[in-house]
């Protein structure tokens, strides 16, 4: 499991199954505009995601 962004260096075929959670980081926290660094929130009404490795 990974809170609250998905790490670089856990790539799934390393892993296995990796699971994002949502630790209650306010998505405002995420912001900034000196980085043009602009995050969506993946999370929706759940708590909990399922990543996976496009191929």
């Amino acid at each position: 499991m990974t809170l609250g962004l998905p790490k670089t260096g856990l790539l799934p075929e390393k892993t296995g199954e990796l699971i994002l959670a949502d630790i209650g980081i306010p998505e405002g926290a995420y912001r900034c505009q000196r980085l043009n660094l602009y995050y969506t929130p993946p999370f929706g009404d759940r708590y909990l995601i399922l990543l996976s490795c496009k191929q």
